[in-house]
């Protein structure tokens, strides 16, 4: 898991088990971050930091609600949903991760949720994408520049 899905993961676990307004302690601190073994150090009096593990690389990281986060995954060409099951009050004890897969080479780049859809970019299909996760559908929208690329 690259540095950049370490990161992503840690902001999810603070605004999915709401904990986002109660302090933190100013000696919590990410020490080390071990790409290969998927490892991080944390010097912390708290629990706030998780890790998920997903495939691919996460790319964008966008929060639908609490416990609920939108990710693009540009090496599997998919966007990916990253559900908390079960939560203590500090600690996230299961959670489950969906995929939406799109056509080969799309590349998802950038995302957001809106009013229950999630918008996208394609980096490498040239398009922007709606899913409507409650029926799994999904709508592109060519961009008339060839190999344009947008990112967000």
């Amino acid at each position: 898991m690259a540095k950049r899905t370490v990161l992503f993961v840690m902001l999810f676990v603070l605004l999915s088990v709401g904990l986002a307004n109660q302090p933190v302690s100013a000696q919590d601190a990410v020490t080390s971050v071990d790409v290969e073994t998927q490892i991080v150090a944390v010097e912390s009096t708290s629990q706030f930091f998780v890790q998920f593990g997903i495939a691919g690389n996460p790319t964008s990281l966008a929060i639908e609600n609490v416990g609920r986060a939108w990710v693009t995954l540009p090496e599997i060409d998919a966007i990916g949903l990253i559900s908390v099951t079960a939560a203590t009050s500090q600690t996230v004890t299961a959670y489950q991760v969906q995929t939406y897969t799109l056509a080969p080479g799309s590349q998802p780049f950038n995302l957001v949720f809106h009013a229950g859809e999630v918008w996208f970019t394609a980096y490498g299909g040239n398009y922007i994408g709606r899913l409507d996760p409650g029926t799994a559908t999904l709508q592109t929208y060519p961009i008339p520049t060839s190999d344009s690329r947008p990112t967000g």
